[in-house]
């Protein structure tokens, strides 16, 4: 009973931060980026984010990708 009653807790909250977030992006700059859900509102149990890259390991993938390119 417990576990029904949390999954529909969280599945209402991330109801609520849909609707709100679809609202937010209808009215945002034509210049801005649309606005994620999870970005927005983390909600417990959503993925943390990931760490952001340093200056060498974004070289390093974009390295990676160029090779790709060329196929």
């Amino acid at each position: 009973m417990c576990r029904g009653y949390h999954r529909r807790n969280a599945n209402q909250w991330r109801q609520a931060r849909l609707l709100a977030v679809i609202q937010l992006n209808a009215h945002r700059p034509a210049h801005a980026l649309p606005i994620v859900p999870e970005e927005w509102m983390p909600l417990y149990g959503d993925a943390p984010p990931a760490p952001p890259m340093d200056e060498q390991e974004f070289e390093d993938t974009m390295a990676r990708l160029a090779e790709f390119d060329k196929l």
